[in-house]
């Protein structure tokens, strides 16, 4: 009897274990589409391939209020981004490798080109950065963010 006691408790603790595990890494997982700016917290979606680096926010009627879009590089570069199909003003905020932000465009210009004769709006950097977080227009202003300031999350592990 004692020796099917102590399977039973044995079990029982594998089983807690593997329970609290599962939900630490899904915590984990979870937190890796979200970031901090100024205790404002982002849900993200991530933009990594060059199609998706291409495609961005492209045709995109709106963005919920905390949401955004983190084009993620392989390198820090001056990345400059252009509005060619977008339906929404954004501030765009490019971000070093250390999650310093360094640089801001705000409200940026919806595309108004409805034919190939005309140049879209591009938006250039002071500075190099790894990555560019796209957010609705206003959401800087809004939440006191600036040049200097930090990102926290999954990637900005400073």
């Amino acid at each position: 009897m004692k020796k099917s006691l102590v399977i039973t408790i044995t079990l029982i603790i594998i089983f807690i274990i593997l329970a609290m595990l599962t939900t630490t890494q899904s915590l984990k997982d979870n937190s890796k589409n979200t970031i901090i700016i100024n205790n404002k917290q982002l849900s993200i979606e991530f933009a990594i391939t060059p199609e998706q680096h291409k495609k961005g926010l492209m045709f995109r009627e709106s963005l919920c209020e905390n949401c955004g879009m983190l084009f993620v590089f392989e390198s820090s570069d001056i990345y400059s981004f252009w509005m060619k199909n977008t339906l929404i003003s954004l501030d765009m905020i490019w971000i070093d490798s250390t999650g310093k932000i360094v640089d801001i465009a705000k409200n940026t210009k919806i595309d108004t080109c409805k034919n190939n004769e005309c140049k879209p709006v591009t938006y250039t950097p002071l500075n190099s950065a790894k990555y560019v977080l796209e957010v609705n227009a206003g959401f800087t202003k809004q939440n006191n963010i600036k040049v200097g300031d930090f990102v926290e999350g999954y990637l900005f592990n400073r």
